[in-house]
């Protein structure tokens, strides 16, 4: 079972996790959580300029497409800011390639199972920025980072 295996790694150390000072740690917490939100944003906001772009209201549309590039910007912002964090020494230590594999195994599972119709939104998880744990948080990170380096 993938889930069991994604434990296992978790619990031998795989899955990242966090040293330094109490708030050298939240506040990267909260900009991975402020990269998550506006990163989502701004693809909600590209998807409706997409959608409006079928209609003929060019307000709407420009609107929108500033809303996007805002979003867009600063969520460019603070992806920037994480990686500047990330380089401090001990801050962080990111997920290792085999936990991050399995990771993609789950999506990919989950993926099929929605398309199956088995889960109801195999995004659900992925697409929130309230994380409960630092493992959940440094697959969050290391997704996020993934994303950028493509």
């Amino acid at each position: 079972d993938a889930r069991y295996a994604l434990l296992r790694l978790e619990a031998e150390g795989h899955g990242g996790h966090f040293g330094g000072q109490a708030h050298e740690i939240s506040m990267f917490k909260e900009n991975i959580q402020r990269y998550a939100r506006e990163e989502q944003m701004s693809r909600q906001m590209r998807g409706l300029v997409t959608e409006l772009k079928a209609g003929t209201n060019a307000k709407k549309i420009v609107d929108a497409e500033a809303r996007a590039q805002a979003h867009a910007a600063e969520a460019a912002n603070y992806r920037d800011i994480v990686l500047r964090q990330q380089s401090i020494a001990g801050l962080f230590t990111p997920p290792k390639p085999a936990y991050m594999a399995k990771i993609a195994l789950i999506k990919q599972l989950e993926m099929q199972l929605g398309q199956l119709g088995v889960v109801d939104d195999p995004y659900e998880r992925c697409a929130g920025c309230d994380v409960a744990n630092d493992a959940e948080l440094a697959r969050v990170v290391a997704c996020a980072l993934a994303s950028y380096r493509r």
